[in-house]
């Protein structure tokens, strides 16, 4: 529903490789991961191409292995995961994360998914941005 373009935006630099995870292909062809302006790779479990995105395909519930092994047949060294509460809770529990920064802002919602919870054993450090709290771990 985001809709967001995965770019980079009021900072110099080159836009990265987007990576999407959907299963089911429900993301719409007409959003701005597929206009084509950057390389996009999409895990699913079904082989639908909507224009230049590279389709990897895999099986069961979790993609992690098959999106680990592609980044490292593609040659990626570093991957930056935004995602929703299953994707993320998803590289946390097999352990497959070296870092993590967790923005909580000032504003309390009383419905929705409760977001990823990293053990307090992996936080090296925590800073105030205005009335934001960031909450810096780390995998030793």
């Amino acid at each position: 529903m985001d809709n967001p373009s995965l770019t980079v935006r009021e900072y110099p630099g080159k836009d990265p490789l987007r990576i999407l995870l959907d299963p089911d292909r429900i993301v719409p062809p007409t959003h701005q991961l597929f206009n084509g302006e950057v390389e996009t790779w999409v895990l699913s479990k079904k082989e639908v191409v909507y224009g230049n995105e590279k389709v990897i395909s895999f099986e069961g519930d979790n993609a992690i292995k098959p999106l680990l092994d592609a980044a490292y047949d593609g040659g990626l060294q570093s991957i930056f995961v935004e995602g929703g509460a299953a994707t993320l809770n998803s590289f946390i529990e097999e352990g497959m994360w070296d870092e993590a920064l967790v923005l909580e802002g000032d504003v309390l919602f009383h419905e929705g998914l409760l977001a990823p919870k990293v053990s307090d054993d992996y936080l090296v450090e925590k800073s105030i941005f205005g009335k934001d709290r960031i909450q810096h771990y780390r995998k030793r």
